[in-house]
């Protein structure tokens, strides 16, 4: 009987590093896409662990690019920096002096911690890192890193804002929230980015959910965007 209870045992250790290596896999593989991009900080990007989906890189550059002028861009949920690259990168292309403040606590509070392996494991979850990879990939210079939550951040920081990407809590509320922290201080034009909205996906439901309530807001209207990325554009004159 302690033989088999302890083969059961092995044959479940078994199971779950099978399955943490297989994710650590996807991961490693999900961080090098845009590697060959002929785009320099999609390139550069690459080189960030983080989450972005094919077809993601490009449409952030393009947003960036695209976003109203005269605002700031706003990033709640930074982790590595991968996102932060591309669309400090954008604002460096646009060259009128514009920042963009990244928002994140830069610790273990989040969904990620849930996760069952740290997915790099030789950084840190910390605020050390996001700075090491902006000071690498040359765009610290281009943005304001802001270690805190965004209900602390948000309000203090002045508008308005042209763009804003919301990568942070993944619950309903959350989500949620942080649209209702950012939603006021849009530009005309401005764009409200959502990360991770895919309807077909158990994982991250309370995105979808938040997203919906979103675009339900009079002042916005949804527009196209790009794998799991959502949009909403700001339509208040």
């Amino acid at each position: 009987m302690i033989k088999s209870k302890v083969s059961a045992l092995g044959w479940h250790l078994f199971d779950k590093r099978r399955a943490i290596n297989q994710q650590q896999s996807i991961f490693d593989e999900i961080t090098h896409i845009g590697a060959d991009s002929d785009n320099i900080w999609i390139r550069k990007s690459s080189k960030i662990p983080g989450w972005l989906l094919r077809g993601e890189h490009e449409f952030l550059w393009e947003a960036g690019l695209s976003a109203p002028r005269g605002g700031t861009f706003v990033e709640i949920g930074s982790l590595y920096g991968k996102s932060s690259c591309i669309l400090a990168g954008s604002l460096i292309a646009r060259d009128r002096g514009e920042r963009m403040f990244c928002i994140d606590p830069f610790n273990e509070a989040g969904f990620q911690a849930k996760l069952p392996v740290k997915l790099a494991p030789d950084m840190p979850w910390s605020f050390r890192c996001f700075i090491e990879s902006a000071k690498s990939e040359g765009f610290l210079g281009h943005i304001i890193p802001v270690a805190t939550y965004s209900t602390i951040a948000v309000p203090y920081i002045p508008g308005p804002f042209s763009l804003a990407f919301i990568d942070a809590r993944h619950d309903e509320e959350g989500a949620y929230e942080d649209f209702t922290l950012v939603a006021p201080k849009m530009l005309p034009e401005g764009l409200i980015l959502f990360h991770d909205v895919v309807q077909e996906s158990p994982d991250y439901p309370g995105v979808c959910r938040a997203f919906a309530r979103a675009a339900a807001h009079p002042d916005f209207e949804k527009i196209d965007g790009a794998a799991s990325i959502a949009v909403l554009r700001c339509k208040k004159s």
